[in-house]
């Protein structure tokens, strides 16, 4: 079975070459599935979130994979990463963490 990690800051795809760290894009999930051709896929979310509207893209791009997604919280899923969470049958181990918060802006 193919399995990706969301592991990092959730970035745009604009962003995401600025970045020295660990990251995820929108761009990065939707290569791993198009890869993964419709097969059953697992993906792990450690992330402490980022970019809502990433997010949301990758929310979406998961949601409209033709296979079978296990989500798995292997650790945190905040903010936009809790997003990400929601995008189907989600399992979280019971030393993990879900953090959905309002909204914020400047």
């Amino acid at each position: 079975m193919n399995t990706f990690d969301i592991d990092g800051v959730i970035v745009s795809n604009d962003d995401a070459w600025i970045y020295d760290i660990d990251n995820i894009s929108p761009q990065k999930v939707k290569n791993f599935l198009d890869e993964a051709n419709g097969e059953d896929v697992i993906i792990n979310i450690n992330s402490g979130g980022g970019d809502f509207y990433a997010g949301v893209n990758i929310h979406d791009t998961i949601k409209a994979y033709p296979g079978n997604v296990e989500l798995r919280v292997v650790g945190l899923a905040a903010s936009a990463a809790s997003i990400i969470a929601m995008a189907g049958k989600c399992f979280i181990s019971p030393a993990s963490n879900i953090m959905i918060h309002n909204v914020s802006c400047t």
